[in-house]
């Protein structure tokens, strides 16, 4: 009975307490809500504020007024600009951070009172202070656009190279036109190397013509200087023959090292196609061959000029090197009348090879090794003919003349000139001798030998 009397009696006992206690929840809760809190009241009342308009005397005109939130400030029908207060969860600012901007100009920031732009705006919204932009340095306009980096940088190089291809197109037409001037057409009809360029130099006139090559004046290519014009000398002979190229070579590499002022200078060389070429010091005056009277030289006139002459063979062949082309041809007075020995393109360290039929020793034309008394032998020959006139062994023929020389004894100079002393026909003779070992031992002892001949009374 008293379990039962539980079940039925108890709770119901207890429901007016939980009716009371739900009641005072409910009442409770409701005054919360309907209680507005102190943030929503001061954002309401910001929100309730009217907006400050101001106008500012801002240069350029097109300027426009931002936020620090980034937001742009908005323009009023008369310009003004027309602010905010600031709003916030933690209630209403009393600063106004902003900054004009305008495109290609330095922005201004500005941070103003709220309280002044309250008494500004009722005072007629003049803000007394003009706001003046200044134009962006390049180097802002770097920082700002790093992009611009790019074309900023390429402009001057663009403009450099711009420059640098007009200038070379001028200089081009200029030489161009220089070049016409120096090399008309007539003359390059006449000859087509003319006007060519031929290594670092173009060929600006022909200077002589031989049996091996042609000589022109040459000037440096990149600027036509005439100042630092040389002599040009092109090979005929076309060297296809790996052998005779490197062989080439290097008697050319043995003569750029002959440094005497009776021997001209080479100062370079190279290959044109399978052509060699050898660019020389340019010389002012005239072949020996042309200085050869009629009548032939004078003693005293051979004798100036024979001491340069052996004073330069003898200098090459202290180095091994061997001219194996010694001729009147090859031989240059200067107008200060300095003599000049060229044509050491041929030389070679005791090698073999060909010269000029009438001056060329026995021994060199039948392939022998030639040494310096082949060189003897060819100036002996040179010798001859500016005294006479005329080769000792001389004929209509080259080969007939290679002939006599190797079958015949040298003829006696004095059957052309009796004037000559009998020393100077039998020093002829010895130089002349058809074997090597019967010549002179040296070039000193021709000097020695020419030098102390005189005239018979």
């Amino acid at each position: 009975m008293r379990f039962m009397l539980w079940r039925h009696v108890g709770p119901v006992s207890e429901i007016p307490c939980v009716s009371r206690l739900t009641a005072w929840v409910l009442l409770l809760t409701g005054l919360a809500l309907a209680q507005p809190s102190s943030n929503d009241a001061r954002m309401s009342s910001l929100m309730r504020e009217p907006s400050r308009t101001l106008n500012f005397k801002v240069s350029p005109a097109d300027a426009g007024l931002f936020y620090s939130n980034q937001e742009p400030v908005e323009r009023g029908l008369d310009g003004a600009f027309i602010l905010e207060r600031p709003r916030s969860d933690l209630g209403a600012a009393e600063r106004l951070d902003c900054e004009f901007r305008s495109a290609g100009f330095a922005p201004v920031h500005l941070s103003l009172n709220w309280s002044d732009i309250v008494k500004w705006s009722q005072a007629g919204g003049n803000y007394p202070q003009p706001i003046s932009l200044q134009p962006l340095s390049a180097g802002a306009y770097l920082r700002i656009y790093p992009w611009l980096f790019v074309p900023v940088a390429a402009t001057p190089l663009a403009l450099l190279w711009l420059a640098w291809r007009w200038r070379k197109n001028q200089r081009i037409l200029m030489l161009d036109r220089r070049l016409q001037t120096l090399v008309p057409s007539s003359a390059r009809q006449l000859d087509p190397l003319l006007g060519l360029a031929v290594g670092k130099y173009r060929l600006i006139r022909k200077l002589g013509e031989g049996g091996m090559a042609r000589v022109y004046a040459a000037y440096p290519a990149a600027d036509l200087d005439e100042n630092q014009a040389v002599a040009l000398k092109v090979l005929r002979l076309e060297l296809q023959s790996e052998a005779l190229r490197r062989q080439f070579e290097q008697e050319i590499a043995l003569s750029i090292q002959l440094n005497h002022p009776n021997i001209i200078r080479i100062i370079d060389w190279g290959w044109q196609e399978s052509r060699a070429y050898l660019v020389m010091e340019l010389l002012e005056g005239t072949p020996l061959l042309k200085k050869i009277p009629p009548q032939g030289m004078s003693l005293d006139e051979l004798r100036r000029v024979l001491k340069p002459w052996v004073a330069a063979l003898n200098y090459a062949h202290q180095r091994s090197i061997v001219h194996r082309d010694v001729k009147p041809d090859n031989a240059f007075v200067t107008k200060s009348g300095l003599f000049k020995l060229l044509d050491f393109g041929l030389a070679c360290e005791g090698a073999e090879g060909m010269g000029t039929p009438g001056y060329m020793a026995p021994e060199q034309a039948a392939g022998q090794l030639a040494g310096p008394a082949a060189d003897q032998y060819a100036l002996g020959a040179s010798l001859f003919q500016m005294l006479c006139s005329r080769r000792p062994f001389q004929a209509d023929d080259p080969i007939m003349e290679l002939r006599n020389q190797a079958t015949q004894e040298p003829p006696g100079i004095r059957q052309f000139r009796p004037d000559l002393p009998e020393s100077v026909e039998q020093a002829l003779k010895r130089m002349l001798a058809p074997r090597p070992e019967d010549r002179f031992p040296n070039l000193d002892e021709v000097l020695r030998a020419l030098s102390q001949s005189t005239a018979p009374s």
